[in-house]
């Protein structure tokens, strides 16, 4: 897939360079760092009891607790700056 990102330019000259030295194109050296950086993010969760859930992962779940979080609760946590 293409597509157009701005990098800063330390990141683009070392993944080039290292792209150069492991005979690789850029887009494959960046997709490499990308998968690893997700599994080293789904390992560091894994160990802090974190899930990973819905689509791409985009919500953490985190272990039950036994309390209910109301309607009321959440608005009085939103009106005190915790949106």
């Amino acid at each position: 897939m293409r597509i157009t990102l701005t990098i800063a330019n330390d990141v683009l000259s070392t993944a080039c360079a290292q792209a150069a030295r492991e005979g690789r194109s850029l887009g494959e050296v960046i997709s490499a760092l990308v998968r690893e950086s997700q599994q080293h993010q789904a390992g560091s969760d894994a160990k802090q009891g974190v899930q990973k859930t819905g689509p791409g992962g985009r919500f953490a779940v985190f272990p039950a607790r036994r309390e209910v979080v109301s309607v009321r609760r959440v608005r009085r946590l939103m009106d005190a700056g915790g949106t």
